[in-house]
């Protein structure tokens, strides 16, 4: 199939919050053996800025024009590559979209990823991101991950323990950061058994939903009850993506000591907190928006999520720089209030943006 590279391309249907944003070139892949042309391209090999649409749910353009090239991969394909009485591992292409596999491996009886279930995006942003929610980290299922060196074309494999996972991070997110491509991620999931399956209901309003769920519909399993407990939970708070322009979830919950914690709780008493690792204390970062009063918040068709504080939206006719605003306006006063840093989940292009 032969390679085509396009010009001067809107991007505002490559990503979710709908902000326009024309690239100098563009290039669609649909095999690895485009792929492999494609890093010997003359254009790939002159142009200085590249930016591959692995995690264009989760990407804010913050320009008006793109002067490099951006890669969009198309190359789709599943399969299992080890089964045991207890376990299935499956190997899946990483420009699969992750709600996908999450609600077939539901439907095929497999338990592990039910809490990730809802999440937009491509299995390629799941290690990179170490995708987590609701007491679900991808880390939890990953057994490795494959990916080709940008700068030798050579393919290479990651073990789980290799890929350095960390809160909402990874080796790919640092270290690696702009040098690779994810071809395929393999997940070890388990078998449904109901003897020996373990709830993970952790939070207070997915256990309340998932029992009212279990009480209606005694024939589903506990995956399928978690699953649809938390789709539902994630219906209400998240906009319509075909309606309203948005991310998700765009900071991250803040890591503080606990000293800072309990300095914190004198004047706010209410905060919410969760254990972390090295004795740190994780803030939602959502309740800090609404303490600092920017839930619903909106100016110039850009804003905060009536339904929830950590998602920003675009409602149309907005720009890029309507919404920079608000982030510095949100993070400046929840630093004001809290001394605490709000750092963006979100992707931003380019990266110094937001600061």
């Amino acid at each position: 199939m032969t390679l085509l590279i396009q010009e001067y391309i809107d991007l505002l249907p490559y990503n979710t919050f709908h902000f326009s944003c024309v690239a100098r070139y563009f290039v669609e892949i649909a095999t690895e053996e485009q792929l492999q042309q494609l890093l010997t391209h003359e254009i790939y090999i002159s142009t200085p800025q590249k930016l591959i649409l692995w995690w264009w749910s989760n990407m804010l353009f913050t320009e008006d024009t793109f002067e490099g090239l951006i890669i969009k991969i198309n190359i789709l394909g599943k399969k299992i590559i080890l089964e045991t009485d207890s376990n299935v591992t499956v190997d899946i292409w990483a420009w699969e979209q992750r709600d996908d596999f999450v609600r077939r491996s539901i439907n095929q009886g497999r338990a592990g990823s039910e809490n990730l279930v809802s999440i937009p995006g491509t299995v390629w942003a799941t290690p990179v991101q170490n995708i987590w929610a609701y007491g679900t980290e991808a880390k939890d299922i990953i057994v490795s991950v494959t990916w080709i060196d940008m700068k030798t074309s050579d393919s290479k494999h990651l073990l789980s323990e290799e890929c350095l996972f960390w809160y909402r991070s990874s080796v790919f997110k640092t270290q690696l950061h702009g040098d690779f491509v994810i071809t395929s991620v393999q997940f070890c999931l388990a078998k449904y058994n109901q003897e020996q399956y373990i709830w993970n209901v952790n939070y207070e309003w997915v256990a309340e939903r998932t029992a009212e769920i279990q009480q209606q519909h005694p024939e589903k399993t506990p995956p399928r009850c978690i699953a649809t407990a938390i789709a539902q939970i994630r219906a209400v708070k998240l906009p319509d993506l075909k309606k309203i322009g948005t991310a998700g979830s765009f900071f991250q919950n803040p890591l503080v000591s606990a000293k800072q914690y309990e300095q914190l709780l004198i004047r706010f008493p209410l905060l919410k907190w969760r254990p972390n690792q090295e004795n740190n204390v994780k803030l939602s970062a959502w309740q800090l928006i609404e303490l600092a009063w920017f839930k619903g918040h909106t100016q110039n068709n850009v804003g905060v999520y009536e339904h929830h504080a950590l998602v920003l939206v675009h409602h149309g006719e907005g720009k890029w720089a309507y919404l920079l605003e608000v982030i510095n306006l949100i993070r400046d006063k929840v630093q004001d209030l809290f001394t605490v840093q709000l750092i963006p989940e979100v992707n931003i292009i380019p990266n110094y943006a937001a600061t």
